[in-house]
């Protein structure tokens, strides 16, 4: 996979400096999930020391995960017992719905 924005846009993770890495996972905005799955394969092959020229693309149930990750943190952050509002829930439930059919639809099935 390529770095897709910055200063090193359109080159190999496997090039892209470890910093620059770890950095793009904590603070860069808007990363997809795709990328932040092949930039933390391509950081925990190095810190292994495995080489891995290019991360596999994440499978659905790698996405899925995330999906059920995410709605988890969207819900203890929005849950009207923890200080949200039902409306607030209810976003992060349509979120969550919408996440998983677009995972299912885009992303095929290992077989």
């Amino acid at each position: 996979m390529k770095m897709p924005f910055g200063k090193y846009r359109g080159r190999e993770l496997s090039e892209v400096p470890t910093t620059y890495l770890r950095w793009a996972l904590e603070y860069a905005e808007g990363l997809t999930v795709p990328v932040r799955l092949a930039v933390s394969n391509q950081l925990e092959a190095r810190e292994s020391g495995n080489s891995l020229a290019s991360p596999p693309a994440p499978t659905r149930a790698d996405l899925l995960a995330l999906v059920r990750k995410w709605h988890h943190r969207m819900k203890l952050a929005h849950h009207p017992e923890l200080g949200g509002t039902a409306e607030r829930m209810a976003t992060a439930d349509s979120g969550a719905e919408l996440l998983t059919e677009l995972v299912n639809e885009l992303v095929p099935e290992k077989a």
